[in-house]
Formats: structure tokens, C-alpha cells, sequence
């Protein structure tokens, strides 16, 4: 099971990066595509850094129940905000 879980959460990480990844060129200039690949890495590495940290903190001091419920608010609440910006 756990295995099956890992394999499906690479093949969400794989899709996810490469087309965040385009996403980035596609949106930038030629001369700030360095700038934009850069910053969309370090957001990158700071989620992949601090996701692990809050999780640890909150199941510190609630359940794994309430820490997933929470966690699972910061995306709805990302893709919200998202929805309300971007109109096209």
C-alpha cells in the first residue's frame, strides 16, 4: 500500500513540476525567463522545506486528523484566491 501511495505521489510530483515549469516560460519574458525559473524553484524548495516542519508542529500539538484538515485548508484557500485574481 505504501508503495502504491509513493509511486502515485511521484507521478503527482513529475506532472506538477513540469507544468508548473512551462507555465513559468510560457508567462515570462525572454529576459527575465532566468529570473522566473529561479523564483518558481526556491517557491518550490521552500514548500518541499517547510511542509514537512508544519506538519511536525501541528501534529505536535493536535491530532494527525486536525494537522491534515488543517494543512489540507492552505491549497482550498491558494486556489480560491487564485480563482478571485485571475480572470481570463
Amino acid at each position: 500500500m505504501l508503495l502504491a501511495l509513493a509511486a502515485g505521489f511521484g507521478f503527482g510530483e513529475a506532472v506538477v513540476s513540469s507544468s508548473t515549469s512551462a507555465l513559468v516560460a510560457d508567462l515570462s519574458e525572454l529576459k527575465t525567463l532566468g529570473a522566473g525559473m529561479g523564483m518558481q524553484g526556491t517557491i518550490t524548495d521552500i514548500g518541499h522545506a517547510s511542509g514537512p516542519l508544519l506538519a511536525g508542529l501541528l501534529i505536535a500539538h493536535l491530532s494527525y486528523q486536525e494537522a491534515f484538515a488543517a494543512i489540507a485548508v492552505i491549497p482550498l484557500v491558494a486556489a480560491g484566491i487564485f480563482w478571485i485574481v485571475v480572470k481570463r
